[in-house]
């Protein structure tokens, strides 16, 4: 999307003097340094730094799943950080698609169950989620291993109903946190190679959490975290 183009739309996510620290004895650590980003509809954003830079925190907070010590996180002009936790909850079902290093499948669920799961709790009509889920495991390459649990699939397929999981209600925000991480070379350009393909299907907007130096050449825009901060 070039910059002309994004001055003319309203940020899906605007972030704010956003601030973050945590507690360790007597200690503050601070994670989080005034913060201020905006992201629109249909952005592939990368958000790199070294482990404990701050990403993931960033991305939890976006996210509703933390609460920042100071400034806000908007969703659509909906202030995420002063939503009850019920609201929360909602927005996160259908708005967000959430896409972790350690997968989080449930291990008694095979991978059709999994990705439904989103779907049965937003109450969605259950043959036409199933449908979906069919649908988009399908598209993942994993349309063979629908009554597979977790522990029979490999690290990449694991992903891969991840990402199917997070698509599962349309949602307009795709938050990935070090997606390869757990994967090795081959598997994790792939998953990345999926994730842009469904970005670019959907509209989605895609924000991408890693300290992989591999991906930095494959994505069009790129945010560095040091310390808590934002450097060019």
């Amino acid at each position: 999307m070039s910059d002309e183009t994004k001055t003319d739309l309203k940020p899906l996510i605007q972030v704010k003097q956003l601030t973050k620290s945590y507690r360790m004895g007597e200690r503050e650590i601070p994670v989080l340094r005034g913060i201020d980003l905006e992201l629109h509809r249909s952005q592939f954003m990368l958000l790199r730094g070294a482990s404990g830079a701050g990403k993931s925190t960033l991305l939890h907070l976006i996210a509703g799943l933390d609460q920042p010590n100071s400034g806000t996180v908007e969703f659509d002009g909906q202030v995420v950080n002063e939503m009850s936790a019920r609201r929360l909850a909602r927005l996160r079902n259908l708005n967000f698609g959430l896409v972790f290093q350690a997968y989080h499948l449930f291990p008694e669920l095979d991978a059709l169950e999994n990705v439904c799961l989103p779907g049965r709790i937003a109450r969605k009509s259950p043959s036409k989620i199933t449908d979906r889920a069919l649908e988009l495991l399908d598209r993942v390459g994993l349309g063979s291993r629908v009554h597979h649990r977790p522990a029979e699939l490999s690290g990449g397929e694991q992903q891969r109903v991840a990402i199917a999981r997070a698509m599962i209600n349309e949602p307009e925000c795709i938050l990935a946190d070090e997606p390869t991480g757990n994967l090795d070379t081959k598997t994790g350009s792939e998953i990345i190679d999926l994730l842009e393909e469904i970005q670019d299907e959907s509209g989605a907007l895609l924000l991408v959490a890693t300290h992989d130096e591999r991906l930095v050449d494959r994505v069009p825009e790129t945010l560095e975290l040091v310390d808590g901060s934002f450097v060019e």
